[in-house]
């Protein structure tokens, strides 16, 4: 049975954050200056050339690894989205509450999938005739 405390815990901690720098994107944008810095004057110092062709390549290979780390997060959070439906279907309560700990403890980015999760929590709560709780999820929700 999932408290109420745990409850408004979850819906917190799912939401997306809304920065306007991440720190991905900072690192981005600082290799990128530098990439820019060293084509307007590649002779800088010394290994200049090197660092001009070395440059690019940190910075592809940087943006090919942010976006791989993005796209298993996303990957992982649709799975779990769908073990959690499964086991709604199943009402298997105990491990979809588990379930739902695990996908709503960290910013879960797509309005949808969350919102999926958060009807989950809510089917999980009125299994357990926590009323209160699940008014709460669906007001949230709405």
């Amino acid at each position: 049975m999932m408290k109420l405390e745990t409850i408004h815990a979850l819906m917190t901690a799912s939401r997306p954050r809304r920065r306007l720098c991440q720190s991905s994107m900072l690192i981005l944008l600082g290799l990128s200056a530098l990439l820019g810095a060293f084509w307007a004057s590649p002779r800088t110092g010394t290994g200049g050339e090197v660092l001009a062709w070395l440059l690019p390549q940190v910075l592809v290979a940087t943006l090919i690894l942010v976006l791989y780390l993005q796209w298993r997060r996303q990957r992982n959070i649709e799975r779990l989205a769908q073990e959690v439906t499964e086991a709604v279907q199943l009402q298997d309560w105990g491990h979809a509450e588990e379930l739902l700990c695990r996908m709503l403890g960290r910013p879960v980015r797509r309005p949808t999938l969350r919102t999926q999760g958060l009807l989950a929590m809510a089917a999980v709560t009125d299994a357990s005739h926590a009323h209160e709780a699940t008014e709460t999820i669906c007001r949230h929700i709405l």
